[in-house]
This record gives structure tokens, sequence and C-alpha cells, in this order.
């Protein structure tokens, strides 16, 4: 008795079958997994852009605020003045620690309000001009 000859050399080994539909089934997920990875991937990075975009238009917002006091303080508008700065001008107030969800809140859906819960902007113009220039001595 012969173990590894089939009895009848026409007909392949029986056991032939099982290995090669794991091997297909092994192929087919391996497959699967690497495009649900890619897909998985992209939605990563798109969400990414997405929130780097926000981010940025949320910079700008606030630095277009900063010129818009700036310019108004310039043409003596909100109680500033045109003529001489001085550090109780609105230019020179801080602006308080505002969170986004209040500020945008009717903009966003609830899963951007939940997301930006925690978000807050804050800031402050200094006047740079009041502070000793050393390069200038030389």
């Amino acid at each position: 008795m012969t173990l590894g000859h089939p009895k009848n050399p026409s007909q392949p080994p029986k056991g032939i079958a099982l290995v090669s539909v794991m091997a297909l089934v092994a192929v087919v997920a391996a497959l699967s997994v690497s495009l649900a990875w890619l897909s998985y991937q992209a939605i990563a990075r798109t969400q990414a852009q997405r929130d780097a975009g926000q981010a940025n238009e949320l910079a700008r917002a606030v630095i277009d605020y900063g010129r818009w006091v700036l310019w108004s303080d310039a043409r003596g508008a909100a109680g500033g003045s045109s003529v001489m700065d001085h550090l109780s001008e609105p230019w020179a107030q801080f602006i308080p620690h505002s969170r986004l969800d209040q500020l945008l809140g009717p903009q966003m859906n609830a899963q951007d309000q939940a997301r930006f819960a925690a978000a807050a902007i804050s800031g402050l113009i200094s006047d740079e001009q009041s502070r000793f220039n050393l390069a200038r001595l030389f």
C-alpha cells in the first residue's frame, strides 16, 4: 500500500480541492482586508484635510477680526483714536475665551458641535512698537 499515490493516476487526489479552495479564500480575504484598510486610510485623510481646512478658516477669521479692529482704530471709529494710540483702545483689549460650539452653534450639526465642544479661541493684539528695538541702536 502506497500512501502518497492515488489508486487511479488519472484522478487527482481528493484533498487538492480543499487546499485550492482554502488558498482561494485566503487570497480573497487578504484582498478584502487590503481594500478595507485603503478605504479607511482614505477616509482618515479626508477627515484630517477637512479638520485642517476648518482650522485654517478659523485662523483666517481671527486674523480678519484683528485687521478690522486695527482698521477701525485707524479711522477713529468704535472709541478709538486715529491721532494717538493707547492701551485702553479696543485693539488692545483681550479677546475673551470663546467656545466654538457656542459661536458657530446654529451653523453646525450635532456631530460637529460635539467635536468642537472643547475647541475655543482667545487672543490679544500686542503693540510691538512700544518695545525697545536693540537692532536700531547699531
